[in-house]
């Protein structure tokens, strides 16, 4: 469940970073920063609002994990193939998408470690998504964060 407390450790910032998280772990038990993760974004987004948090999260995944046009399409319909399976907020979203039906279903079953893998897009939104505690919020936010990946890299309806 906590996946973002799971890291590859491939530079000095992460390593650090990952010294800094294991130590206050070791301290203060996961489920407290665990806990303390989910708040951080729920203060996030009360504080920034639901459009700003959404447009930093993107904005990370963006500069950080999607290096191509390939990542980005691929990164997109893996989220519409999952989002075609949920609630009605992610049903309207797919609906909405400008990707047909068939463009998206089956996406999951071709992903490659570039989106999928440890330090993919995929992971990433996951640990974003992860931090919230609203079910709701959570697909509400993950389904902005995946449109504002488009907007970036001019997939589906921005094309």
């Amino acid at each position: 469940m906590f996946n973002f407390l799971k890291r590859k450790k491939n530079n000095d910032v992460s390593s650090f970073l990952s010294d800094l998280v294991d130590e206050r772990i070791s301290k203060e038990g996961i489920e407290t920063v665990a806990a303390r993760a989910n708040e951080y974004t729920d203060n996030l987004i009360e504080r920034d609002g639901f459009e700003e948090t959404a447009s930093l999260y993107a904005a990370m995944i963006n500069k950080n994990k999607i290096h191509s046009h390939k990542v980005a399409l691929q990164f997109v319909l893996e989220e519409l193939d999952a989002a075609r399976q949920g609630n009605d907020t992610a049903i309207n979203f797919v609906n909405n998408s400008g990707f047909e039906e068939n463009e998206y279903v089956g996406a999951m079953a071709n992903s490659f470690e570039e989106v999928d893998g440890s330090d993919g897009p995929q992971q990433m939104i996951l640990s974003q998504i992860m931090s919230v505690s609203s079910m709701d919020t959570k697909v509400k936010l993950r389904v902005t964060i995946v449109d504002k990946v488009m907007q970036e890299w001019k997939l589906g309806k921005y094309s």
